[in-house]
């Protein structure tokens, strides 16, 4: 049976630019010409904002997970969290007011690594680990998707792969083969996000944990959120490229340490 391709997400929440007087809202008649949707994938709910902050500081946060299986993922005693902090901003992308989100963590400070050509196949990484923080940026040659494989057991039956179809312009999480999925029919699934290139190039960020990935794709005008539930000894990451050569690839990542002592 072929996964499930999911675009937009099932469940999620969607935004409106315009003008507010104080007493009305009026949206941008270009705002209503297509569904914004603040995040493709299926665990990003609920929205909050902070308050108290600077009218220059949005910043928001949502609950990390689906109605549909939220009481029965494979997790005890804790169930679900939250995504990372992420400050929110507008730009004129496509001549359409966009929001941007940015996620609120530590700096990177990885030395990148270049390839000026990956060829089509897998290419294994030397950054391992549960958590991850990983950029990558490149430019289309032949493949028809490239992107990371993060949280991959040893013979890669689980792995979780993030990455761009250059056919139809997209960022995509494929979690298929993520780990346990058995708790619900729907979980094993591919989802999709519009991202055009910039110049050629695509650029995507992954925040990975133990249960979860986040992707901000470009400066952020497009994000995808999906629990994962893979075994605690599937911490290997490597690239892949479909069907050709991708070039241009530059990589940022590192692991990321516990925050309990």
């Amino acid at each position: 049976m072929s996964p499930r391709r999911i675009t937009p997400p099932g469940l999620g929440t969607q935004y409106f630019v315009g003008s507010f007087d104080g007493t009305s809202f009026t949206a941008d008649p270009e705002s209503l010409q297509q569904t914004n949707w603040l995040d493709y994938g299926p665990d990003f709910y609920a929205a909050l904002s902070f308050s108290g902050l600077p009218t220059d500081e949005r910043i928001d946060i949502t609950w990390m997970s689906n109605w549909q299986y939220a009481t029965a993922i494979p997790t005890d005693p804790w169930r679900s969290s939250l995504t990372v902090p992420r400050k929110l901003s507008l730009a004129t992308i496509n001549g359409i007011a966009t929001v941007l989100q940015q996620p609120i963590v530590q700096k990177q400070t990885s030395t990148p690594r270049r390839w000026s050509s990956i060829p089509a196949g897998v290419t294994k990484l030397n950054v391992t680990g549960k958590a991850l923080d990983a950029t990558l940026s490149f430019s289309k040659s032949e493949a028809t998707d490239f992107g990371l494989i993060v949280r991959a057991s040893a013979d890669m039956s689980q792995q979780t792969r993030i990455g761009y179809d250059f056919t139809t312009q997209e960022l995509f999480v494929n979690r298929t083969s993520s780990g346990e999925a058995g708790f619900d029919g729907s979980f094993s699934s591919v989802y999709y996000a519009p991202l055009a290139s910039n110049d050629g190039n695509i650029t995507f960020r992954a925040l990975v944990d133990w249960s979860s990935v986040e992707v901000f794709g470009g400066n952020g005008e497009v994000t995808l959120t999906a629990q994962i539930f893979p075994s605690d000894d599937s911490v290997d990451a490597y690239l892949f490229s479909t069907d050709g050569n991708t070039s241009g690839v530059e990589l940022r990542a590192h692991q990321v340490p516990s925050t309990w002592n």
